[in-house]
């Protein structure tokens, strides 16, 4: 796994289209992280932020699969940006 850098957590709402994050937290109640571990997207999961949809959903990638998800559940997730490899 790349080395985290030090920077503070930001929601998947504020994430950037086409950077990858470690799924660091999950907020709300344990509705949201049980239904995001059955989308496969537990914290400590690595995805990647595709694009952002009209009304705010966001499009992520988990190896080759593609999510779609709802501005509401995607603001509950907090994420750190992974560097680069190098």
């Amino acid at each position: 796994m790349p080395p985290l850098p030090r920077t503070a957590s930001l929601s998947l709402q504020q994430a950037k289209p086409g950077e990858t994050y470690l799924i660091h937290q999950i907020s709300g109640d344990n509705h949201a992280a049980l239904e995001l571990t059955v989308l496969g997207l537990p914290v400590g999961r690595e995805c990647r932020l595709m694009r952002r949809l009209p009304g705010g959903g966001v499009v992520v990638a988990r190896d080759n699969l593609r999510i779609a998800l709802g501005p509401d559940l995607a603001e509950t997730i907090a994420v750190l940006p992974l560097e680069p490899a190098q």
